[in-house]
């Protein structure tokens, strides 16, 4: 896995618990209560859909079979439109959409500077700015 998606790995998990109100404990858990696999269920949705994990790394992360993975994935595809399941993802998905970008050491300087000089500048709904959007400007070459 790469150093990226560790981080964004950690902002999907921080938007989880607090959506869901659980421990981070308790969403490692081999706890089968509702909550806590609903919880379970759109981390793995996410890291899936986000960040392109595999079945077998989504099973690493939660130390489960990825059968097990498979069987998430194939669940929230179904959940995701349901409700209350749906207002959860709903929410955290759009904070990931606005969340700020990463800057990696192999950004070059005019990127991390556009990059701070655009984050400062605008906002983000009023704009209509999408996070994908700006990653596609500052990824054009600048040299």
């Amino acid at each position: 896995m790469k150093e990226y998606n560790r981080v964004k790995e950690k902002e999907i998990e921080s938007l989880i618990l607090g959506q869901f109100r659980i421990t981070k404990e308790e969403l490692y858990s081999k706890n089968r209560e509702a909550l806590k696999v609903d919880a379970r269920r759109t981390m793995m949705y996410l890291l899936r859909d986000r960040l392109g994990y595999t079945f077998q790394e989504l099973g690493r992360v939660f130390n489960s079979h990825y059968s097990t993975a498979i069987h998430h994935i194939q669940v929230m595809d179904y959940l995701k439109n349901q409700s209350p399941i749906k207002e959860k993802y709903d929410l955290i998905k759009k904070e990931l959409d606005f969340s700020p970008l990463v800057l990696t050491d192999n950004d070059s300087e005019y990127q991390q500077f556009a990059l701070k000089r655009i984050m400062d500048s605008i906002v983000w709904e009023e704009k209509g700015t999408t996070r994908k959007n700006l990653e596609r400007l500052l990824t054009t070459n600048f040299n």
